[in-house]
Parts: structure tokens; C-alpha cells; sequence
């Protein structure tokens, strides 16, 4: 019972959000740090799954056929 009355009470909220905020900004800063430094459109810098290509050139060396790159 003390658990229930402790996990209702009025701060439990605000100590999820912040853990949940702390969270996202760890991983967001420290382990996809490295992604910063790759170009992207503005909604695509907050996803790792996602890498612009700026220059036109480059999308046949990348996707061409038989040049190692692998497509998703």
C-alpha cells in the first residue's frame, strides 16, 4: 500500500519527465554524439537512422550497382 500512495503522490510526474528528458538528452549528446557531424535537413538531425546527401554526384557511387554499398 505505501508503494501505491508513494508511486500517486504529486512529484511522481516531474520525476519521470526529468528522467525521461535526462534520457533522451544522454543518448541525444554522448552516445550518437558522432552524428552531429554528419549534414542533415533539420528533422533528420534528431533520428540516426537518417543521413542527407548533399552533393548529386555522390547518389550513383552510393547507390549504384555493384559498389558495395548496402541499400535499406
Amino acid at each position: 500500500m505505501a508503494i501505491v500512495d508513494l508511486l500517486l503522490s504529486w512529484w511522481t510526474l516531474p520525476i519521470a519527465v526529468a528522467v525521461f528528458v535526462g534520457t533522451y538528452l544522454y543518448s541525444y549528446f554522448v552516445t550518437y554524439g558522432y552524428l552531429r557531424g554528419i549534414p542533415a535537413p533539420f528533422p533528420a538531425q534528431f533520428f540516426k537512422s537518417m543521413a542527407a546527401l548533399p552533393d548529386d554526384e555522390a547518389i550513383p557511387i552510393i547507390y549504384g550497382h555493384g559498389n558495395g554499398f548496402l541499400k535499406s
